[in-house]
């Protein structure tokens, strides 16, 4: 017979919704990859072109400053939150009781997604203001300035919904609710760069 406590049940959700969350992201994580091998590539090009044939791209900066690179940052960032690759101090995890430390996470994480959000919804509004008001870079190419910015409100609402997992998460453990080792919501020491 199949267990249908509560606790089993919060768990299959999380479970599911980490893994919908995680397709999403290694969705981005490509789309960052793509951007950063492209970024490579046209740049090798462009220097090419510049000293082997004297004739540069004259679009190069403004394509890779403003839409390669940016959608390499932006759609990599939840993925880096959810392997835990981001910058934290581990000491405290080690110190204190589990459900303190949870607890500490998850206001933490509150925080956090107050300030991303508050970032994504000015990303949404810049670029519908971008967007409305038909801006374009100016140089060699008139390229379109909203396009440029949809990299920041995608990004960064995609890492508020996996801080709201973490959160529920966090919270649960603190609360003494069996839950999955969902990796992001974990308290085991980051990985160094020889474990990667």
């Amino acid at each position: 017979m199949a267990d249908n406590s509560p606790d089993t049940l919060f768990a299959k959700l999380m479970i599911g919704a980490d893994r919908a969350l995680s397709l999403l992201e290694d969705g981005l994580m490509g789309f960052a990859a793509l951007a950063l091998s492209a970024t490579g590539i046209v740049l090798v090009v462009d220097v090419g072109l510049r000293y082997l044939a004297n004739a540069p791209m004259q679009w190069t900066y403004d394509f890779v400053a403003n839409y390669l690179m940016a959608a390499a940052f932006f759609f990599a960032v939840s993925q880096t939150l959810r392997k835990r690759q981001h910058i934290s101090i581990d000491l405290f995890p080690r110190m204190g009781p589990q459900r303190l430390v949870h607890a500490t996470h998850a206001l933490g994480m509150v925080l956090a997604l107050a300030l991303f959000a508050a970032m994504a919804y000015q990303g949404l509004l810049s670029t519908h203001k971008s967007f409305v008001d038909q801006e374009h870079i100016i140089g060699g190419i008139s390229w379109p300035v909203w396009i440029s910015k949809i990299f920041w409100p995608v990004g960064l609402s995609v890492l508020c919904l996996r801080i709201g997992l973490n959160i529920l998460l966090h919270s649960a453990h603190a609360c003494g609710v069996r839950v999955p080792d969902i990796g992001s919501a974990s308290l085991a020491p980051h990985k160094t760069d020889n474990e990667l």
